[in-house]
This record gives structure tokens, sequence and C-alpha cells, in this order.
């Protein structure tokens, strides 16, 4: 499974687990919605001015990239 670690205190897991249940299940949800509701921040800001928020871009970034090449 693929992480994205963006300061010691939070990441996003990249893969959703197969097994549909259990721990692994709940920390995907719970990393994506934390992840989505920094994005919302970072949506209203004019400009990124902290290396925590440039990260966040750079992940962002880098789903959307790849989450691309699966539609192709």
């Amino acid at each position: 499974m693929k992480t994205y670690e963006i300061k010691t205190n939070y990441f996003v897991v990249h893969d959703k687990p197969k097994d549909d249940s259990g721990v692994l299940l709940s920390l995907f949800r719970d990393s994506h919605l934390l992840f989505k509701i920094r994005i919302e921040k970072l949506g209203n800001l004019d400009q990124i001015t902290t290396e925590e928020e440039s990260e966040i871009m750079r992940v962002m970034l880098e789903g959307l990239i790849a989450a691309k090449k699966k539609l192709k």
C-alpha cells in the first residue's frame, strides 16, 4: 500500500485496501477525509505560503496525475 507522509502526525493512504472491512479501510477513509478538509482550506488561499501547504499541493497533484493515467 502506498502512503504519503505530510509531517509526522498526518499522512494519506493512497490505495484503497482490498479488504472492505477493518482498520485499514477506516484509516483509508479517515486519511482521505482529513486530506479533503485540508485541500478545501488550500482552495480558499490566494497563495501557498508554508512548506506544509506546498507538500499537500504536491501530493494532491500527484494523486490527480495518477488518477488521470488510470483513466487512459
